[in-house]
């Protein structure tokens, strides 16, 4: 096992949730959590039937921002305080997946 992905901290009333990704340190740098973070993202909207899918990383952690940006994760900005890792809290960037308006199958 190289990693993981998953949706999570699902909201069935906004038809959102949230995307993360995981890989060991001897597996970055191939592509994989690029390409799992866009075939889930696509499994969250064509299948799942999720509108909008959110991935959010710490600012300090720059390779998880270069997967969302390479996946076509929207950027939205800077989150204060969003995050609680290893007893502190740390300002996320936060990106996006929205489904398309006209009902398309893919973000």
């Amino acid at each position: 096992m190289v990693g993981s992905v998953g949706l999570n901290h699902f909201d069935s009333l906004n038809n959102r949730a949230n995307l993360g990704y995981w890989l060991r340190a001897d597996a970055t740098g191939f592509g994989y959590a690029t390409s799992a973070t866009k075939l889930l993202a696509r499994h969250g909207v064509e299948r799942l039937g999720l509108h909008r899918i959110e991935v959010l990383m710490s600012v300090e952690n720059e390779a998880s921002r270069q997967v969302a940006v390479r996946a076509g994760a929207a950027y939205e900005g800077i989150q204060r305080g969003r995050l609680l890792l290893q007893g502190r809290y740390h300002d996320v960037h936060g990106y996006a997946f929205v489904a398309p308006a006209d009902g398309g199958s893919h973000p």
